[in-house]
């Protein structure tokens, strides 16, 4: 299970977008974790062994195997965390990540 305490939250240098950062890297298989969250019906855009694109409220958001989140084009500190946790909740019902 991703817990929120194990991220911390930056404004990335465009001003317009937050990345999420794992305290700890770790090795997501993003192949895997792809094909659970289009099974949860979200709107999976690009799914790769290097990066996981979604859509989720109108705003894209990716997903690296670190488990660093970027939430994109949202100035917002408090709009990208409540969109990061949306996603957190949906990663955290991924059966590939029940034992994280």
């Amino acid at each position: 299970m991703l817990r929120i305490p194990f991220y911390r939250a930056q404004l990335c240098d465009s001003g317009l977008s937050y990345e999420f950062v794992p305290a700890h890297a770790l090795e997501l298989a993003l192949q895997k974790i792809g094909e659970e969250l289009h099974a949860q019906k979200l709107f999976v855009e690009i799914v790769t062994p290097f990066i996981v694109t979604l859509r989720m409220e109108d705003v894209k958001m990716s997903l690296y195997p670190s488990g660093k989140i970027l939430v994109k084009h949202v100035s917002a500190k408090k709009e990208a965390e409540r969109r990061f946790k949306r996603l957190l909740s949906a990663l955290n019902r991924c059966p590939s990540l029940a034992k994280l």
